[in-house]
């Protein structure tokens, strides 16, 4: 039907476009988590669930591959800044906030990467 066929059609669409997309939301998630401390605790839970729903429906059709390496970077990030080991672009801080998206990834990334 017409709807199927425009459904597949923004579906690749926004594949397309996840390996842009997706960089952006991390860096926006980051810096909104950070910005929102001291705030009001289910004000900012409400608001981490949304934003990683939206990470999450990107990465659902993002490319599995891409999802793996995404994945990867984020750990790498984590754990640089859980060690003190940053080269200015990731701190202590910032912990939670790559935890929290490696985490979101993690159902949808190839099956090979989980073992």
């Amino acid at each position: 039907t017409l709807s199927t066929a425009l459904q597949e059609s923004n579906t690749a669409c926004l594949r397309t476009l996840s390996s842009r997309v997706l960089p952006e939301m991390f860096n926006v998630y980051i810096k909104v988590l950070a910005e929102m401390e001291g705030q009001d605790a289910s004000r900012v839970s409400h608001s981490r669930h949304q934003a990683l729903g939206a990470v999450q429906s990107f990465a659902q059709i993002a490319d599995s591959a891409y999802v793996g390496s995404m994945f990867k970077s984020l750990v790498a990030k984590w754990l640089k800044a859980t060690t003190g080991q940053g080269d200015g672009t990731v701190s202590a801080a910032d912990v939670p906030a790559l935890g929290d998206l490696a985490n979101a990834l993690v159902p949808h990334m190839p099956a090979e990467n989980l073992e």
